[in-house]
């Protein structure tokens, strides 16, 4: 049963990493790697405005010590007048932005509002002309340093003019995906105040794995792993007790005894019967004293006969005798050399060999009958004295 009980242990262990091991192999299957827009070779910067409309707003952008100065200012020439900052890859090959977070890092003088635009390619026109959804968001800009984040899902809204431009167009699903995406445009929005120079450093832009929806299922997962092994691990527990039990039972059964664990609580404790195995090492000569038996016969012959309980202390031998507790020990030092619990555990511990030697009985059966509670506390009884374990000596002795 020991060995039973360590082989489950040792199972239970190795499967308690594994969803480690499962998070680590998913976590390098589904991480996306950071893109830094700015200083990512394949992509490419470039300033745009209304002037392809007729407009004269102006844009002019400065790229420096890894940071784009974006210098502006919308003129009242257009309708409604714009001017940005177009990212894109230098062959105009799609990109993906789903399941990223957005990091943008800006510095601006005044306070304005901004926008970040996705642009996907859809098809043609009726004239044949290549046609772009259009997807943004807008955040407010604080003067100094602003750092913003936010996942790419929610750049979702469909600006007015674009279904103006392309009334025909119906809102579609292909309308929002994020994995075909042409174009990436950061842009101020056109309220701020017209004929008036603006100056917009961008510090850092970059596409971030988002990876909280990861993390919130991985853990899910784990935790329902960790409570069903949980379980699973005390019921293999109880029925491995349950079995060792029931072959201790039926061990004494066969030798007319009955076993009742030792660590039963208080108040369901059961008279234990005890199994009595005498054993010849335990008589010694008998010397002449007119036909009565020595002292120290009897206090031998006594735990010789009751060395199976495991509660037996010195104190029950020296009521038993009617003598003292230091003439006990004084006795038995004077008769084997070695004191009270010594002399118990010799006598324990040579029944455990031959039962050990002579019978197939569990090692924590043959502990419980030498008088041992504990399948621990026998195993290192066991070998302080033998010098090796009670299964590794059985082997070697049969």
């Amino acid at each position: 049963m020991d060995k039973r009980r360590k082989n489950t242990r040792t199972i239970y262990a190795l499967l308690s990493v594994l969803p480690l091991i499962a998070t680590a192999l998913l976590y390098m299957q589904f991480s996306l790697p950071t893109i830094d827009l700015l200083n990512d070779a394949s992509f490419i910067q470039n300033e745009f405005s209304d002037q392809s409309e007729g407009g004269k707003s102006i844009s002019l952008i400065t790229k420096s010590k890894n940071e784009l100065i974006f210098d502006f200012e919308l003129k009242p020439d257009y309708a409604t007048p714009y001017t940005g900052i177009e990212l894109c890859k230098k062959n105009l090959e799609p990109f993906s932005v789903e399941g990223y977070k957005m990091r943008i890092d800006i510095k601006t003088k005044v306070d304005l509002r901004m926008s970040v635009r996705l642009g996907q390619y859809i098809g043609k026109d009726k004239e044949g002309n290549d046609l772009c959804s259009v997807i943004a968001k807008s955040f407010p800009v604080k003067a100094g340093e602003s750092p913003m984040l936010f996942a790419t899902e929610e750049i979702s809204e469909v600006p007015e003019w674009w279904f103006y431009k392309n009334p025909s167009q119906q809102i579609s699903e292909g309308l929002n995906e994020k994995d075909k995406i042409k174009y990436l445009w950061l842009m101020p929005e056109s309220m701020i105040q017209r004929n008036k120079g603006y100056t917009i450093t961008i510090k850092s832009l970059l596409l971030e794995w988002d990876s909280s929806a990861f993390w919130l299922s991985t853990a899910v997962a784990c935790a329902i792993f960790y409570i069903i092994l949980f379980a699973t691990y005390l019921l293999t527990r109880k029925k491995e007790e349950d079995d060792e039990n029931e072959a201790i039972n039926k061990g004494n059964e066969r030798n007319g005894a009955t076993y009742t664990p030792s660590n039963t609580h208080e108040d369901d404790k059961k008279e234990i019967e005890y199994v009595y195995v005498p054993i010849e090492r335990t008589e010694s000569p008998k010397h002449d004293t007119g036909g009565e038996e020595d002292l120290g016969d009897k206090l031998l012959q006594y735990m010789g006969a009751n060395y199976p309980n495991p509660d037996l202390k010195v104190s029950d031998v020296a009521t038993e005798l009617r003598i003292s507790e230091d003439s006990v020990s004084e006795t038995l030092k004077s008769k084997v050399g070695v004191s009270f619990r010594q002399h118990l555990n010799n006598i324990r511990l040579e029944e455990a060999k031959r039962l050990l030697k002579e019978t197939d009985l569990q090692i924590s059966e043959i502990a419980y009958r030498v008088g041992y509670n504990n399948i621990q506390h026998f195993n290192r009884v066991f070998k302080e004295n033998i010098g090796t374990a009670p299964g590794t000596w059985r082997m070697g002795n049969n």
